[in-house]
């Protein structure tokens, strides 16, 4: 904690503290939320890394050959059997992280789009789908004021709290 911080707390009284501790534990779950709605485009960008994995992948499978040499011994060392085995295995991992991740992104979809209201969905989407970090041309683009749609913001997360509290207790057990 920041020396500012710490001599400021010192400063209230037991009522502001109080205030301001409650303030602190209402933000802790929908940081959570957050975290949840903030990994869309990481994993979205991750899946679509894994699909071009796949693609360089398959192209090494078409250009593995065997090769003679005169002399004894024959081959190259390996042979083109191992070598398709190892190409293969990597595709199946890399094909398995990948429906790993498009679950999370279904998961994403279904917490935005489990909110009644049309304009906490849009906002969430602009944010963490479309990746919008201004405020300011989320609310030009949906014609509120930057201040409204931060508050949209706010209402739509502690919306999400107990359905995300309730995933991630499910993932714990």
């Amino acid at each position: 904690m920041r020396a500012d911080r710490k001599r400021q707390l010192a400063e209230m009284n037991l009522q502001e503290l109080r205030q301001v501790l409650i303030k602190d534990i209402r933000k802790i779950p929908t940081a959570r939320v957050k975290k949840m709605l903030d990994s869309y485009r990481y994993i979205q960008t991750r899946i679509d890394s894994n699909l071009d994995q796949i693609q360089v992948l398959r192209s090494r499978m078409q250009k593995v050959t065997t090769t003679y040499h005169d002399a004894p011994g024959g081959g190259s060392g390996e042979d083109v059997s191992d070598q398709i085995g190892k190409i293969v295995k990597l595709e199946r991992y890399v094909q398995a992280d990948t429906g790993r991740m498009q679950d999370e992104l279904t998961l994403v979809r279904f917490l935005i789009d489990s909110l009644d209201e049309v304009l906490e969905r849009q906002v969430l989407d602009l944010r963490y789908v479309r990746g919008w970090r201004n405020w300011e041309q989320v609310g030009e683009e949906l014609h509120y004021s930057a201040i409204h749609m931060k508050r949209v913001h706010g209402i739509a997360l502690k919306k999400l709290v107990p359905l995300v509290e309730e995933i991630l207790q499910k993932r714990e057990r």
